[in-house]
């Protein structure tokens, strides 16, 4: 096995001394004394056989040998402090990596905003971002893992955290968006819908009036009086937004997405006799909250303060 001839501390001496520009304030910084700095940079040059230092007037500077195996030595240092801090993380049960689903129905500036405030405490924890939701067997098997999702089980203990608001759109060329507006339901019947999941799966989305008004039942009920005679189901919404701009169909599109789309006059907004737009329930769930390590408590928290002001 090999051996290094030079260790990880004459190294670090060698960096304080490039940084502090010279010996004396590298002693001062290290707490050690300049002697000692001296004897430890020689014995390094003689060890590899090559100058790293060079006395220039009053001044060391590093030789250009010295500038290539010093930037090389700084990833050495780098590697050292990176094994220590993930040996820190496995004595205090800190997650290596996490799980997060996230609907893309969620608000995108929010998600951006609670995964740059986590990045600045994750500690190295690699965290794994899906907007496709986690097969049962799957999620089982995840000790760690978050789920910002409109899709809750009655078993679920879920946390409230805001509404998304969808509204109704179609290309503005489809035949929908030449009709007087508002519309009555049953016009859209004989249109095709276009959506990211089966509605009638979700629960709690109420739709809202023009005059604000929030009625109190539930999207099955709702969406069952606009029957389709054709349903388009996709996995994303912006495999909803190309098909759109085909000119086919209509959908319900997270308004964050749609008013641009909107307001470049690429797509139109329906307005629907009764309803301006629905509101979608977003909730968190922690699963396996018993198994939950720190990384994960940390993200959870910073979700939650995300929307404690609203």
């Amino acid at each position: 096995m090999y051996r290094a001839r030079v260790t990880l501390e004459q190294w670090r001496i060698l960096q304080a001394v490039v940084d502090y520009g010279g010996y004396a304030h590298a002693a001062k910084a290290l707490n050690k004394s300049q002697s000692s700095l001296n004897h430890a940079v020689a014995k390094m040059q003689s060890q590899l056989g090559i100058p790293l230092l060079e006395v220039v007037g009053r001044k060391a500077q590093l030789t250009e040998h010295g500038e290539t195996l010093l930037r090389r030595s700084r990833e050495l240092s780098y590697n050292a402090e990176a094994i220590e801090l993930l040996a820190q993380q496995l004595q205090s049960e800190w997650e290596q990596s996490l799980h997060l689903f996230c609907e893309q129905v969620y608000p995108n500036h929010h998600l951006l905003d609670v995964l740059e405030a986590f990045h600045l405490q994750s500690q190295g924890t690699q965290l794994v971002i899906s907007h496709h939701k986690y097969s049962q067997s799957y999620a089982k098997e995840l000790s760690s893992s978050l789920e910002i999702t409109s899709q809750i089980s009655n078993e679920a203990i879920a946390e409230p955290l805001c509404n998304s608001e969808l509204l109704l759109v179609c290309h503005r060329s489809h035949e929908l968006a030449q009709l007087p507006q508002p519309l009555l339901e049953n016009e859209l019947a004989s249109h095709l819908r276009i959506q990211v999941e089966k509605l009638n799966q979700l629960t709690g989305v109420k739709r809202v009036s023009y005059h604000g008004q929030i009625h109190s039942q539930s999207e099955p009920e709702y969406l069952d009086s606009i029957s389709s005679k054709q349903i388009w189901v996709v996995d994303n919404y912006h495999e909803m937004v190309r098909i759109l701009m085909r000119g086919l169909g209509y959908a319900w599109l997270p308004k964050p997405l749609a008013q641009s789309l909107i307001e470049r006059k690429h797509l139109f907004q329906l307005q629907l006799s009764g309803c301006s737009h629905l509101l979608l329930p977003i909730y968190l769930i922690v699963n396996h909250r018993d198994l939950q390590g720190p990384a994960s408590r940390i993200l959870e928290s910073i979700i939650l303060r995300q929307h404690s002001d609203q």
